[in-house]
């Protein structure tokens, strides 16, 4: 398959370049400008994964599938966010997270270290998840999980 993107401007202070647009595509039309990655390892040239807007992927983070990064969202180090995942608003992905399926990153989240989701979850608003959960989508149940600071203070509590 022919590349989708080419590196364009060079971030003004990161190690960064803006993605564009070699073909159509679900990004909108050729020369439509992207957000911000490190290299072309940051993300696929296959699937309809793109970066939109000022979001920036950097490390050996990997977007593939049909992922989204968007708005202001930050995802580097390892990460890897895949399928139909969405990451976006000022939200960060980092460490060894994994994001995928359904999956929504989304408000001031954090997301980080060996944290997973590959179902229907939603984190969202100023959550921090820093540990080791491995949140799967059920094939029972597919019901969307709603991840909140206040929920985790409460947790802590008890």
């Amino acid at each position: 398959m022919s590349k989708k993107y080419k590196l364009g401007q060079k971030h003004p202070i990161e190690n960064l370049h803006r993605i564009v647009a070699l073909r159509d595509g679900p990004w909108g039309p050729s020369e439509t400008i992207g957000g911000w990655i490190e290299s072309e390892k940051n993300l696929s040239h296959d699937g309809d994964c793109w970066i939109y807007n000022n979001a920036q992927v950097s490390g050996n983070t990997k977007v593939f599938g049909s992922a989204c990064v968007f708005v202001n969202a930050k995802v580097f180090d390892n990460a890897t966010i895949h399928g139909k995942a969405k990451v976006y608003g000022n939200a960060l992905v980092s460490g060894n997270a994994k994001v995928s399926g359904n999956a929504t990153i989304h408000g001031k989240a954090k997301v980080c270290g060996n944290a997973i989701f590959n179902g229907d979850e939603i984190v969202g608003e100023n959550s921090l998840i820093d540990k080791n959960p491995v949140n799967t989508d059920s094939r029972k149940e597919k019901a969307k999980k709603i991840i909140n600071i206040e929920e985790i203070l409460i947790d802590l509590m008890i």
